[in-house]
């Protein structure tokens, strides 16, 4: 395939492929995804991933996470791409992280309520520094709540999940070690 030769390439990787081997699987997927030596047919990509990836590979679930985030040949899917991303970040896949992370604290979707372990995971962890001289931590996203803890100009906190303007932080107190903070009182460090 280096050498451009995508039809020796599909003939060395097809019948590996058929065989169970995930790296000829996912090979063959982009084969077929970009149309080398062959019909782009993303639906046989995805195939081919889909066996790689059931093999543990994790290119091949980074790669079926971007055809559902992209839309291309299959019907676009977030919920789906997150599940494919987010297995390839369990993995170990940096690119993959990369876009759990900012899905999970960028685009507004709740994936803490879908997937509660990720409030675990440390590299879904983001630093806050309190702005404010004193700012009310809360015990839910929202003036309403109740105030749980008393943040002084220049703490650090972890966040762990946001819910629109609200960071959900850990700090050190008694009792309570969650709460809710008002994310323009803060700064992303």
């Amino acid at each position: 395939m280096q050498d451009g030769d995508y039809a020796k390439a599909y003939c060395l990787w097809e019948p590996l492929a058929r065989q169970g081997h995930p790296d000829a699987q996912y090979h063959m997927g982009w084969l077929y995804a970009n149309g080398h030596g062959l019909n782009v047919d993303v639906a046989k990509a995805v195939y081919w991933w889909q066996q790689a990836a059931n093999n543990g590979y994790l290119d091949a679930q980074f790669s079926i996470g971007l055809a559902y985030i992209t839309g291309e040949g299959i019907k676009a899917n977030t919920d789906e791409a997150f599940r494919w991303f987010y297995s390839a970040a369990a993995g170990g896949h940096e690119d993959a992280k990369d876009i759990v992370k900012r899905l999970v604290l960028e685009s507004g979707d709740d994936y803490y309520s879908k997937y509660p372990e990720l409030k675990k995971i440390e590299w879904l962890q983001q630093s806050v520094k309190i702005t404010g001289d004193v700012v009310n931590v809360r015990s839910g996203p929202g003036t309403k709540h109740n105030i749980v803890y008393k943040a002084k100009k220049g703490e650090i906190l972890t966040s762990i999940s946001q819910k629109g303007d609200w960071y959900e932080v850990e700090f050190d107190s008694e009792g309570i070690k969650t709460g809710w903070i008002y994310a323009k009182l803060v700064s992303k460090l």
